[in-house]
């Protein structure tokens, strides 16, 4: 059996609907809102981009015309994506609006202020997301109702339903319809893509015409919607592209605004359209929400969020923790203090957080200012209650439990806290149990699978698994690094090659190959996915199709003040987990003491991977080169040096879906005071933002956590 057969097989957890890639981004519910789609406003990125929109959109805006949006009312998110053919290292600026994307890719001999409009649906409805003109990364069709509301909604079709029923031009096994204009429109289709007749349709339509180029005819509807300014017969199709589907009405009526209503829903290959025969006139027709949806698939963002997501910096000043917001830095909330300098911080999803201060564990509402919640800690397994530490806090993706580390000298104890969700007070403890209780002085990163049920503790020389709806706990022989792969019940654990001193050639020799296994937490079954005797170091990316692999070379230079560490970069998928897929990238920090590379994680559209290296030079001085590498290619989109010096730290990392965060804390000596500032920008540069600077007091930084444990994560709307 392959390995892509075996994986099938083994992920048998049903799908729960969108699950956050829980590396780089952390998503909450937001309450209270327009669940019929809401997106928050800003300015347009690009003045081809205005214009573009200028044509088309500012009529309705200002109230000249009363039609549907062509892209919404206003922008709502800018960044750059990977795009091969691009020039700018392989990246192309785009702006989401309600209905659509936006592109320049700036290709040559292409005027620089071109505008593109996306192939959204065909990429929802396949699941193969275009990075380029003839190249795709493999991901799972869109689960959204393709109208209505996003929630609230559970009958209506989804992009994924068109695929399931083998509906739309470019799935596999999907047959071109029979020309059938002049015909009565009358199929309806339910969510798992089965059609239907309709006896008596709500409203008696016809096909208008017929498109042999993918094998589809127009609903007389849309046909005629496509002759109205500002479209016309010479425009439409630059904008709406071909049809992809036949006009279906769906089946069980499609909640809008909470009430159900008779929809039809047509498929282009840039655009959806749905007919309302219930709507006043001019907005029977109307353009679907696919740019909310695609950006939605794309990052990873709960449909109940506003878009493109509430981002806030999280961080302690002293033993009070506030919260701003980075896309607006003046809206800064005091969300409450601990007795103590806070010591720890871990941001989770749900609104919430764990933090340390004097030697207590605290839950925090990161929606509001609150009391901070004492957690109980747990007892026995040789912790001492008056010299118990946290090493780290986890959060399971469905905001229902809490994983916290605790750590007495060797002794290691994971305890598990049952909570609310946002609906109620979310700081409620409804129960506690330990999952996990080992001996260990660098206990392994506990992580929960995407539904919460399985927890996962790799160590050195076993791998460690609890079921909590059991509350068992078993082990496997197996060490290393682990991470869930998407949203299955299957775990990647890479045990890296082992090397050894040999002294008679002054070099390294391999010892122990490495190798990648995959195991099961529902059966335990494992299987190596691939070896080889430079492997260090492997993550899968958040859609569980690809995953990044460093393998580094033995130390060439053993002894000496100037070592040089280096690690390759590759690609690889699950279908042939023994074939790069890109050229290696190849990266190495030199200097007094460097150490080896190591793969940061993978952005929240799992396009590219922070891989990082560092080296203390000479003079007590340090340098950190981070590289941001695709996936498409296996080249730097962004590669960055960072000089620290004397005691100071330099970091950089990948936030949200659309930005780094820059946080500098510069020490020069007992003499000066060091600077600290955070700094927002976004992936392309077009923005920056300080969102934090601050000056400390010389020979106490370490008594000042506010870089160190800053986090950037999404957080409900705040209730001041």
């Amino acid at each position: 059996m392959s390995h892509k057969n075996l994986i099938a097989s083994f992920a048998v957890r049903p799908k729960i609907g969108l699950i956050l890639p829980v590396l780089l981004l952390l998503q909450v519910v937001i309450l209270g809102l327009d669940l019929h789609g809401v997106a928050k406003a800003e300015g347009f990125s690009d003045p081809a981009f205005q214009n573009q929109w200028n044509q088309t959109d500012q009529a309705v805006a200002t109230g000249q015309v009363s039609r549907t949006y062509f892209w919404g009312p206003q922008p709502f998110a800018h960044t750059s994506e990977v795009y091969a053919e691009s020039p700018s290292n392989g990246q192309r600026e785009v702006q989401y609006y309600d209905k659509a994307r936006m592109e320049l890719s700036k290709k040559p001999g292409q005027d620089a202020n071109l505008v593109t409009n996306g192939l959204l649906t065909v990429e929802l409805v396949t699941g193969q997301m275009q990075v380029g003109d003839n190249q795709f990364l493999k991901r799972t069709p869109a689960t959204n109702p393709v109208a209505g509301d996003q929630v609230g909604n559970p009958l209506t079709p989804t992009y994924a339903s068109f695929n399931k029923g083998q509906l739309a031009f470019g799935v596999d096994g999907a047959l071109k319809a029979p020309d059938n204009t002049g015909q009565l429109v009358n199929q309806s289709v339910d969510k798992d893509g089965q059609v239907d007749t309709y006896p008596s349709p709500p409203v008696a339509l016809k096909y208008a015409r017929y498109f042999n180029e993918t094998g589809h005819n127009v609903a007389d509807v849309f046909n005629n919607f496509f002759q109205q300014s500002p479209l016309g017969e010479d425009k439409w199709l630059s904008v709406m592209g071909y049809p992809i589907t036949e006009a279906f009405w769906a089946k069980d009526k499609v909640v809008v605004g909470g009430q159900p209503r008779d929809v039809l829903i047509q498929l282009f290959q840039r655009r959806a359209l749905t007919y309302t025969p219930s709507n006043p006139a001019g907005f029977q027709v109307e353009m679907g929400n696919i740019g909310q949806h695609y950006y939605v698939w794309r990052y990873g963002f709960d449909t109940r969020d506003q878009l493109p997501g509430n981002d806030r910096l999280v961080q302690p000043v002293g033993n009070t923790l506030f919260s701003t917001n980075i896309r607006k830095p003046s809206d800064k909330v005091n969300l409450g203090s601990a007795p103590s300098t806070i010591t720890g911080v871990w941001a989770l999803n749900e609104g919430r957080a764990v933090v340390t201060a004097g030697g207590k564990t605290y839950l925090v509402d990161l929606t509001k200012n609150r009391a901070f919640k004492q957690l109980t800690p747990p007892t026995g397994d040789g912790l001492d209650p008056n010299n118990i530490a946290v090493w780290r806090a986890t959060g399971s993706a469905d905001g229902t439990k809490i994983a916290v580390t605790y750590s007495t000298g060797g002794n290691v104890v994971v305890q598990v806290y049952v909570v609310n969700t946002l609906g109620g007070d979310n700081l409620a403890v409804i129960d506690s149990y330990k999952a996990f209780a080992v001996q260990s002085s660098t206990p392994g990163v506990v992580t929960f699978s995407a539904d919460g049920r399985y927890l996962a503790m790799p160590g050195f020389s076993e791998f460690n698994l609890f079921d909590s709806s059991n509350r068992q706990e078993y082990s496997l022989p197996f060490g290393g690094t682990s991470y869930w792969i998407g949203d299955s019940y299957l775990l990647m654990v890479t045990t890296p090659a082992v090397q050894k001193y040999d002294s008679t050639t002054n070099t390294y020799q391999v010892v122990t190959p490495g190798k990648i296994t995959i195991i099961s937490a529902v059966t335990g079954a494992n299987w190596t996915l691939a070896s080889g005797p430079y492997i260090r170091e492997a993550i899968p990316s958040p859609d569980g199709n690809y995953f990044a692999l460093r393998q580094s070379e033995p130390n060439s230079d053993p002894s000496g003040s100037s070592s040089l560490v280096k690690s390759n970069l590759t690609f690889r998928s699950y279908d042939k987990p023994d074939t790069d897929l890109t050229p290696a990238y190849s990266q190495g920090t030199g200097g007094r003491a460097s150490t080896e590379p190591k793969l940061v994680g993978w952005n929240a559209d799992g396009t590219f991977v922070q891989f990082s290296s560092y080296a203390s030079l000479t003079g007590g001085s340090n340098h950190t080169d981070i590289s941001f590498v695709s996936l498409v290619n296996g080249k730097g989109l962004k590669e960055v040096g960072l000089n620290g010096n004397y005691m100071s730290t330099h970091k950089l990392s990948m936030v949200a879906s659309l930005y780094t965060l820059d946080m500098l804390h510069l020490y020069n000596g007992p003499e000066a005071q060091s600077d600290q500032t955070i700094t927002l920008q976004n992936f392309d540069n077009s923005e920056q933002t300080v969102l934090y600077s601050n000056k400390v007091t010389p020979n106490v930084q370490y008594n000042d956590y506010s870089i160190q444990f800053a986090q950037v994560v999404q957080v409900p709307v705040i209730n001041k």
